[in-house]
């Protein structure tokens, strides 16, 4: 059963030795720089694709209406149009107007999408080894999640559990999990919070 829950977790021996002293291995170390690492190009690729959205709809809408065309055609050469011209084109910087404001808007609303997207991208690491133990007990709870599949933009879903002692919950853990570590078991499992990741475990006592 250990050699599962080792190949699961992706630790050794070395690693869990060390990690009772509160200390990590070389190896755990490397692997949490990389996931560290793919923390934040996951938060940078969607602040970007969304900026990117912000951006290319604006801009759509204002091509679908035709109003660059119009306002490059019609102020290309606004010293040689007569007063009766210069009227007409009175729309046009209406329009203008209206297409800076309506751009200046989508600039601010993509600056702070970025910028919120940016801090929880860089949020500050935290790999120092955290301990919980105690007994073992795997739930099912419900999680709302949001989703673009129905109306309310969010769908209610069900996610496992772990429960270790009285005061420490793991949620969304491995599927494989109950058939590894026993409902009732007594556990030391280590992890580190941000980015989070399980670095080992042992079993203390087999319970009742």
């Amino acid at each position: 059963m250990s050699e599962i829950i080792q190949q699961l977790w992706n630790f050794d021996d070395t690693d869990l030795a060390a990690n009772r002293m509160g200390q990590l291995t070389a190896k755990q170390k490397t692997m949490l720089a990389g996931e560290l690492k793919s923390y934040k190009m996951v938060y940078l690729g969607i602040g970007i694709f969304i900026a990117v959205i912000f951006c290319c709809v604006p801009i759509i809408a204002l091509l679908g209406r035709g109003l660059f065309s119009t306002l490059i055609s019609g102020l290309a050469s606004p010293s040689q149009n007569s007063p009766a011209d210069l009227m007409d084109t009175l729309p046009l910087f209406a329009m203008g107007g209206f297409a800076v404001i309506f751009i200046a808007f989508a600039v601010l609303i993509v600056g702070i999408v970025l910028v919120v997207y940016y801090i929880r991208g860089n949020k500050k690491e935290d790999i120092t080894v955290k301990k919980a133990e105690g007994v073992v007990n795997f739930v099912q709870v419900e999680k709302r999640v949001r989703t673009t599949s129905n109306n309310r933009g969010y769908k209610d879903i069900n996610v496992l559990e772990m429960r270790v002692g009285t005061d420490k919950k793991f949620t969304e853990v491995n599927d494989r999990l109950p058939n590894i570590i026993n409902q009732g078991e007594e556990w030391t499992i280590y992890y580190t919070s941000h980015p989070f990741k399980f670095l080992s475990g042992e079993i203390i006592s087999k319970g009742k």
